[in-house]
């Protein structure tokens, strides 16, 4: 737990990075169910969800959390893209993230 309290303060770098976004999204894939690491990544990202959702590998970021994480755990960064969905809609990388909160809505029956 201590590399994910560290990982914390460079969260947008290495989601970001050609390479270590694939380590954050391996992280997320592993350890979903534990709640601690979930505070930590959810917490880390909220101020940076806009702007990982139009990068090209910080999309996966947060496509991998609506995934693996627990629906209510995912409220900022749903609410973030409701926000600016017109400007995610309109952007490719965005536009993925978009299709994943709708997935997720489906999926949830509403």
């Amino acid at each position: 737990m201590a590399i994910l309290g560290e990982l914390s303060s460079y969260i947008l770098e290495a989601s970001k990075s050609m390479f270590a976004t694939r380590f954050i999204q391996n992280k997320i894939e592993l350890s979903s169910e534990n709640e601690k690491f979930i505070d930590v990544i959810v917490q880390g990202l909220k101020p940076h969800v806009l702007d990982i959702c139009f990068n090209c590998n910080g999309r996966h970021v947060i496509q991998t959390c609506l995934k693996r994480f627990p629906v209510d755990r995912c409220g900022p960064m749903l609410e973030i893209a409701l926000e600016h969905c017109k400007g995610l809609s309109l952007n490719r990388k965005g536009c993925c993230v978009i299709q994943s909160c709708l997935e997720l809505e489906r999926d949830m029956g509403t």
